[in-house]
């Protein structure tokens, strides 16, 4: 499974890069196939328009995106997550990622699937390891909304919102 890192990089210092370099270091040692845009623009004075043009061209050749904390107050993450979640690619927040079956990602609990709420923040409880799959995404989940707060998925599995 090809995946994409996202998260800021504008404001922070060395533009973020430590955190890319070491999140793509983690899943490349679990067998994952990684493109990280902090190698992709390696220059720091390369303009932001350059640098997401650049991304996007390798993002929509991934199967899924990792993202990194602090994804949501970034512009171009937020920008590279939607593009993902329009794709229908596998959503994912990085540091639930722990480990690899069958080329896809085992899940830690605490588990982001892209499309079950609109703003797109759910997280899964009640489940001690996960095996991410296709049939994640909403549109293969009989699914209800019981109330703004909760989404009742069909099985065991409760989603909280913004959590």
């Amino acid at each position: 499974m090809r995946l994409y890192i996202a998260g800021p990089m504008t404001g922070y210092p060395e533009l973020n890069f430590p955190a890319f370099h070491a999140e793509a270091a983690r899943l490349r040692a679990l067998g994952f196939e990684i493109v990280n845009p902090a190698e992709i623009n390696a220059d720091p004075n390369a303009e932001w328009l350059d640098c997401m043009r650049a991304d996007i061209k390798q993002l929509v050749d991934c199967d899924g995106i990792a993202l990194l904390p602090g994804w949501e107050q970034s512009r171009g993450a937020s920008i590279e997550q939607g593009i993902a979640r329009d794709l229908g690619l596998v959503v994912f927040r990085a540091y639930t990622i722990v480990a690899r079956a069958a080329d896809m990602p085992v899940l830690s609990g605490d588990v982001l699937c892209a499309g079950l709420l609109e703003n797109d923040a759910a997280v899964l409880t009640n489940v001690d390891e996960l095996v991410a799959t296709p049939a994640m995404r909403t549109e293969d989940v009989d699914a209800e909304v019981v109330d703004t707060d909760l989404l009742r998925i069909e099985g065991e599995f409760k989603v909280a919102a913004n959590a």
